[in-house]
Formats: C-alpha cells, structure tokens, sequence
C-alpha cells in the first residue's frame, strides 16, 4: 500500500491530516434506519459513511495509543434504578416519553415500552397500570409474561401531541446530572499519557509531519474532547 504525505498548514484541520475525504466515484445515497422511537428514515451518503469509517480507525489508533482502561473504568457499571425514585425523575418525564412512543407505534407491551426508554419494566409497568386508571392509555390484549399490550386512548393521543410539540424525541430517559458525571469521572482516560514512542507506533503506516504530531501529542494526552471538522 503507497504511504500518504501529509502537508501541514497553519490552519490545517485534523480531517485533512487523515485524509478523512472519500472518493467523489460513487455518491450514492444509502437510506438507513433512523434513531430510537423514529419512524422516518435518515438519509446518509456514501462519502459521509466512508469518512465515519476513517474516523473510527483513528480512534481506533488513539486507544491503542491510551491502551487498556483503567482499573475503576473496568469497574464502572451504571446502577440499575429499582424505583421510580432512584431514577431521580418524575412521573412526567417518563410519561412523556412512553406517550410519544405509543403515539408514534400505536400499541407496544409494557417491556417494548420499557425497552424503548430504558427504563426497568418493573418500574414502568407500575406506571401504565396507573395511566390506564387514568384513561391515558388502554389494555389491548395481554401479552407474555404478566405483561399487556398497551394502547393510547384519544385522551392520551392529545396529550402525547401536545407533548410532541415540545419535541419528538421518544427515546432513552435523561439520567440525573450527579449521575452522568460520576459516570464520566469513572471512565476519565485523563490519567492516561501517551509517549512519543507510542505515538509514532500506533501511526506507523502514516507520514505524519513532526508539527503533527506536536499537535496530537498534547492533545491526546489532555483526556479532553477532540473536534474533527472539514
């Protein structure tokens, strides 16, 4: 395989430096599946979806680079909550979410449901028997397992719009902020540091200027966010 030189400019962006840029041959489009709880379908070109690739083999390098994770990081597993309390959300917020989705889907059991927005079945189904109290949603037919079939009532329709107003989004529940940067601290590769032995390494097949890796030494090793643009 011919090696690559890389040129470096002032103002030379990382994209450039990998060659992040796919070839203009083929510009087909590739429909794929959109996100949790969508309907509609994300339209993504074939460029985009080679530069991703690149992207992820030079991620792949920089965790060669940093090497394994830290003893608390193979520790970290997020507590599972066990109720509705330890989520550190209100009912709500859940509805909102279960209500968009129903919405959207028709009808799901309480573990699609709970599936959808990861929130434990033990937690939502307590939930749902309520909103059905409430006339929000309905039991279609029962389902596996002690679980129901749920459907949204015209009740639970309007409300679902007019929280679809605020926004779509029907997926994964928001974890509380103390949470997600506990979460963060554990997994922190901030105490790792790369040489400039390993750089060179994990770069090996690449022709990388000395300001290059000047650039990506430091940044590697501050554990911080990397912006790729271009």
């Amino acid at each position: 395989m011919a090696e690559s030189t890389v040129e470096i400019e002032d103002q030379t962006d990382l994209s450039d430096a990998f060659d992040l840029d796919a070839p203009s041959e083929e510009d087909k489009s590739i429909y794929l599946e959109a996100g949790r709880g969508g309907a509609v379908k994300k339209k993504v070109s074939a460029k985009s979806i080679k530069g991703n690739r690149q992207l992820e083999d030079l991620f792949a390098r920089v965790n060669t680079l940093l090497g394994e994770k830290g003893e608390e990081a193979e520790k970290f597993a997020p507590k599972v909550p066990e109720t509705l309390e330890q989520t550190g959300l209100p009912e709500d917020s859940i509805q909102k979410l279960a209500l968009k989705y129903l919405l959207q889907k028709g009808a799901a059991t309480g573990r699609e449901i709970a599936t959808q927005i990861k929130i434990p079945f033990g937690i939502i189904f307590p939930l749902l028997k309520g909103w059905k109290n409430e006339q929000i949603v309905t039991y279609r037919n029962a389902a596996e397992m002690g679980d129901y079939t749920f459907a949204i009532t015209d009740t639970g329709r309007d409300r679902a719009r007019k929280f679809s107003e605020e926004g779509t989004y029907c997926g994964a529940a928001p974890v509380g902020l103390p949470e997600y940067l506990k979460a963060m601290e554990m997994q922190t590769i901030a105490g790792m540091e790369a040489s400039e032995e390993d750089l060179h390494n994990a770069f090996s097949d690449l022709l990388i200027s000395t300001d290059m890796f000047e650039r990506l030494g430091p940044a590697i090793n501050s554990g911080r966010g990397m912006f790729l643009f271009g």
